[in-house]
């Protein structure tokens, strides 16, 4: 089964429960545009986000983020984020 491609736009708070450091994703029209994790911004901060285990999400249904600053689309985000996260449990100690 197919399933419709959802473009939405909204601001994704992300906290990590086992360390209660906080992030937010901006998502506009169903891209990934940034990420920040106190005054860190950008794809560090999305890699990190992405690959915390024990999480709580909130939505707002909006963003306000117009000018994209992360290169590459979601799927090759995620993927690396996944990757890293793999390399670094695999090699505690290696970041």
């Amino acid at each position: 089964m197919k399933y419709p491609k959802q473009q939405k736009s909204c601001t994704v708070g992300v906290l990590n429960r086992d360390t209660q450091k906080q992030g937010i994703l901006f998502f506009r029209n169903g891209d990934l545009m940034d990420a920040r994790i106190n005054d860190r911004k950008g794809i560090a901060s999305a890699y990190e986000i992405l690959a915390w285990d024990n999480v709580t999400i909130s939505i707002q249904e909006e963003c306000t983020i117009t000018e994209k600053k992360l290169k590459g689309n979601l799927k090759a985000i995620l993927f690396d984020a996944i990757r890293i996260k793999d390399e670094v449990t695999s090699h505690p100690g290696i970041t």
